[in-house]
């Protein structure tokens, strides 16, 4: 697949995410209670499949999602302190139970970290791409060689299925609202 129709696949990717996060900011508005994804299933379709829904977030997804960013985060550690097997999960479940009390403290005070550490998420986003303009050259190796005779069919066909991949990094698509 040439650059072009990868980085097309990265806005196709974009818009259904936008698209799904009206939708979900639509349903929010329509419905204004706690609950988010797992009540509108089961108002839409059946209080099971709220519930089916709302069950695995508690017990498969978030717990699995929240350990392993526990997990990769202490791992980005022990690449500087070379912690132990033992030490690296006691610091991830240390850092759960962090994370934990700072939402029992309560929601607002917590939303002033995520707000402030944010920025430290944004920062590298911004410096690669300012970097990446300032200093970046095209090497001729990366691009690929575009096919001369792929027809508008073959190239439809490539497309077709190349942004599936993408989104479930998308956040509504992934798991919905926070």
């Amino acid at each position: 697949m040439s650059m072009g129709l990868a980085l097309l696949c990265w806005i196709v990717g974009g818009i259904v995410s936008i698209l799904g996060g009206l939708c979900f900011a639509e349903l929010g508005a329509s419905m204004p209670v706690a609950g988010g994804q797992t009540v509108y299933l089961s108002r839409a379709y059946h209080p099971l499949l709220g519930f089916i829904n709302g069950f695995n977030l508690f017990c498969i997804n978030g717990s699995g999602s929240t350990a392993a960013l526990a997990i990769a985060s202490v791992a980005f550690l022990d690449g500087v302190m070379h912690l132990s097997s033992l030490t690296s999960k006691l610091l991830a479940i240390l850092l759960i139970a962090a994370f934990t009390l700072i939402n029992l403290v309560g929601v607002k005070k917590a939303s002033y970290l995520q707000n402030f550490t944010m920025v430290f998420r944004l920062l590298p986003i911004v410096l690669i791409i300012v970097f990446g303009f300032c200093y970046g050259r095209c090497h001729t190796g990366l691009v690929s060689a575009p096919r001369l005779l792929m027809t508008t069919a073959e190239s439809l066909v490539q497309f077709r299925w190349s942004p599936l991949p993408l989104l479930p990094h998308y956040g509504p698509l992934k798991d919905g609202p926070i």
